[in-house]
């Protein structure tokens, strides 16, 4: 039926936009992972102290989480 065809095809939608969503992600961590190791070594010369600190934020269900951020300023 058509609400059948409707459902599955939102169903393959969400799978494919899901998998494309995973792929692109990773491709751009990789292709901009010699940038990011470059502003932490030049974050480490010019800073002293960690380039890195983790920030406190609130994650699901009101739970707190620590997430890394860069030390940019």
């Amino acid at each position: 039926s058509t609400k059948t065809k409707k459902t599955n095809s939102k169903k393959l939608y969400g799978f494919v936009k899901r998998v494309f969503d995973i792929i692109s992600s990773l491709l751009f961590i990789l292709i901009l992972s010699w940038l990011y190791l470059i502003v932490l070594l030049i974050n480490l010369i010019a800073t002293k102290g960690s380039p890195i600190y983790f920030d406190k934020r609130v994650g699901k269900n009101g739970k707190q989480i620590r997430i890394p951020k860069y030390r940019s300023m």
